[in-house]
């Protein structure tokens, strides 16, 4: 994983242990929870079928980190 993500994903962990009650705008919904990682075949079909090329960068997002 890319230092960028690293420190992203330490982030989101940083939020969740300083907002532990949730008062951070939209943090009562998704409370700081990402859906499971993505495989490269789910992405690379999502792409195929909607006929478009997500950024790189977004495409790793999603396989290391979360959905």
């Amino acid at each position: 994983m890319n230092e960028q993500l690293k420190r992203i994903q330490g982030k989101i962990e940083q939020l969740r242990q300083l907002d532990k009650n949730l008062t951070l705008f939209g943090s009562n919904r998704h409370k700081y929870n990402l859906n499971p990682k993505l495989s490269e075949e789910t992405l690379l079909n999502f792409e195929n079928t909607h006929n478009i090329t997500l950024p790189e960068d977004y495409k790793e997002f999603l396989t290391k980190i979360g959905n």
